[in-house]
């Protein structure tokens, strides 16, 4: 059996039996994105579908990075609501790993989990966001571009300005975090 997203190589061997037991009740997942972490390559999935309740019992039986890459996996669910719990345990963690799976929420359709994320930022090791901004500009410009694209059509009225709006906010912080690091 295959994991279906490259995991963190230092969690391969206990993340095997996590998907091998989530995989049970999964429908296929949509195509994410993919990034430079360190030395390796990490894929993630646009959304998965594994029984929420099967996800939180694997998030609530397991510790240190295999639960927070279970929590990973929940930022990636259909459920939003799943996907705020599992970003609000996960965003303070320090992980290079972590990163694309926060950032990645950004720019998604809900607005409250964007809010989250911008609530956590000063707690946030900066270094690491910017390292992971940098080395992935590009995916951090499609996220702006998804998230102005959310605020226009769903939020304008809610947020009557883009800057305001808190997707491109967290954004305007995670940038500015890569751009300070530098000329530091």
């Amino acid at each position: 059996m295959t994991i279906p997203l490259p995991c963190p190589p230092e969690l391969m061997e206990l993340a095997l039996p996590l998907m091998q037991r989530l995989q049970r009740a999964q429908h296929p997942a949509l195509p994410g994105h993919t990034f430079e972490i360190h030395d390796w390559t990490l894929s993630t999935a646009g959304r998965l579908y594994y029984s929420a309740n099967d996800l939180r019992a694997a998030i609530a039986s397991s510790q240190g990075s295999l639960r927070a890459w279970t929590l990973c996996l929940g930022t990636r669910h259909g459920d939003g609501y799943l996907r705020e719990a599992c970003v609000r345990q996960l965003i303070h963690l320090d992980q290079p790993w972590v990163m694309p799976f926060v950032v990645q929420l950004i720019g998604e359709y809900v607005a409250e989990i964007a809010q989250v994320v911008l609530n956590a930022l000063p707690a946030v090791n900066a270094a690491s966001y910017a390292t992971f901004v940098r080395r992935n500009a590009g995916f951090v410009a499609t996220t702006r571009r998804r998230a102005t694209s959310y605020w226009s059509c769903y939020y304008r009225q809610q947020y009557s300005a883009l800057r305001d709006y808190p997707g491109i906010m967290a954004l305007d912080v995670i940038e500015e975090m890569a751009r300070s690091s530098t000329s530091s």
